[in-house]
């Protein structure tokens, strides 16, 4: 844990631009602070909890952590998702609240509605590009860790030739390089995204999805979409450097 606490200093150092895109997209979600009364009790919460993911996938991308900072980033979208699903629909959300009530709650609340493919048509269905964006990352997310897959284990194993041959180790903090500009560029995206799914039914809060954040995610995506083995450029390439203050 020390080690990580340091990792995070030195990658706040060395990756300027990157931690001054961080910055901005967690102001955004600081729009969200000092809410009073909202429509439904239920999805500005999620909301809140999709911003908490956020810097807690921020947290492990600076320490170098790849192969744990994946699963905060699918609670990040899919929190988000969830307030989309949820907003709106009183009788979604309260099925969605009685979950623990007993047997048939439970059963409610894992069926059909709640699927990811039902709650993927819930943020399509107000804006397809989103929607499609949500789909991508989420699924990378399940790749790379947000479930056991195998890049999560590939991503972060490494060969290691000794006296009887080679052995395979697991690297819990990666050094900086490739995998840790990987790590930047990947909560960036989930940051970006999430706020851009807030944004369809908070915009009165969050303020519309404008051509500046627009702007933001296509030049994540050019990056992400040039790469084929996931080493990123550095990470000054990675957004626009926008400061926050």
């Amino acid at each position: 844990m020390a080690d990580a606490a340091r990792n995070r200093w030195a990658t706040f150092a060395h990756y300027g631009p990157a931690m001054r895109n961080l910055a901005y997209l967690d102001a955004q979600f600081m729009d969200l602070d000092g809410w009073r009364d909202p429509p439904n009790p239920v999805t500005p919460h999620l909301a809140f909890r999709s911003h908490s993911n956020f810097r807690a996938a921020c947290e492990h991308a600076l320490a170098g952590q790849l192969g744990d900072m994946f699963p905060m980033i699918r609670a990040c979208i899919e929190a988000a998702a969830y307030a989309v699903h949820l907003e709106g629909n009183a009788k979604r959300t309260e099925a969605w609240l009685r979950r623990h009530d007993g047997a048939a709650a439970m059963k409610v609340a894992r069926g059909r509605d709640f699927h990811h493919t039902t709650v993927l048509a819930s943020v399509t269905a107000l804006d397809a590009e989103i929607g499609a964006l949500f789909g991508e990352l989420y699924q990378q997310s399940i790749d790379y860790g947000g479930h056991p897959n195998e890049r999560g284990l590939s991503a972060n194993a490494q060969a290691m030739p000794d006296e009887e041959g080679r052995r395979f180790i697991q690297i819990y903090l990666h050094e900086n390089g490739p995998r840790l500009v990987f790590g930047l560029h990947a909560v960036l995206e989930a940051g970006a995204a999430a706020l851009a799914i807030l944004r369809l039914v908070f915009a009165e809060r969050l303020g519309p999805d404008d051509e500046s954040h627009r702007a933001f995610r296509a030049n994540l995506r050019t990056i992400r979409g040039s790469d084929d083995e996931g080493e990123l450029p550095d990470a000054e390439a990675a957004a626009p450097g926008q400061n926050p203050g």
